[in-house]
């Protein structure tokens, strides 16, 4: 099946972990060890939403962090080329660096405490969130139910 999306995964200890943070996978490898790293990869039929991490560091800290939410594509739809994935998806969140990775990463637990299949979601939930994460915001969570009264009615009471 030539119209998979094929996900490359590596993690090197310390070094590099690229990881699936969500969906199911059509077909995927076993693990191999490969020069002290391990890589696996992952295929997923066209219209799967998947969570992707890469993380990258040297001897000093953190030099790249991206985590995506990705939509695999029919080979004749328009795409974006995203490392790792071949031939590329469509970006539905996308978060760069250590704030924005960490402000998406607790938006999918949050999520998952929602429901238990973030593949499941509308696209225009993860582009929303999107929006929020790239202001430097925090995605729309629940928000705390305020009591039906003010300040000076509480003090009332």
């Amino acid at each position: 099946m030539d119209h998979l999306t094929t996900v490359s995964l590596d993690f090197l200890q310390g070094a590099r972990n690229y990881r699936l943070l969500f969906g199911a996978p059509h077909a995927s490898e076993a693990p191999k060890w490969r020069h002290g790293a391990t890589a696996s990869t992952a295929r997923f039929l066209p219209g799967s939403l998947f969570g992707l991490e890469l993380w990258e560091r040297n001897a000093y800290g953190t030099v790249a962090w991206h985590i995506y939410a990705l939509r695999a594509l029919w080979p004749a739809e328009p795409l974006t080329v995203v490392p790792c994935v071949h031939p590329g998806a469509e970006i539905l969140l996308h978060a760069s660096g250590k704030r924005q990775a960490r402000l998406a990463l607790a938006w999918f637990d949050y999520q998952r405490t929602r429901t238990d299949d973030l593949t499941t979601l509308p696209a225009h939930v993860f582009q929303a969130a999107d929006l929020h994460i790239r202001a430097g915001r925090q995605a729309p969570m629940a928000r705390r139910q305020r009591p039906p009264y003010g300040r000076s009615q509480r003090a009332r009471r």
